[in-house]
């Protein structure tokens, strides 16, 4: 086998061993997210409404996770 080959199929999949770890970090992370809206406590029902309408801010470097009805969404903020 070719060392540029060996080299770089060495370095794919240390690069998806990577990636992989930060995956299962991040779906780690989405596990722990509130029930409720973390302004106005409104409870969070999954429907196709709700996941349609709802907004999630994940800050994975510090596993801070907020969940915000419509009514303190993005929208309403500006």
């Amino acid at each position: 086998m070719n060392l540029g080959r060996k080299i770089r199929r060495r370095r794919a999949r240390e690069e998806e061993k990577k990636a992989i770890k930060k995956m299962s970090k991040q779906l780690e992370h989405m596990q722990n997210m509130p029930s409720n809206c973390t302004v106005c406590d409104a409870p969070f029902e999954r429907t196709r409404e709700t996941v349609d309408s709802w907004r999630v801010e994940c800050d994975f470097e510090t596993g801070n996770i907020r969940l915000l009805c419509p009514e303190h969404g993005p929208e309403k903020q500006q």
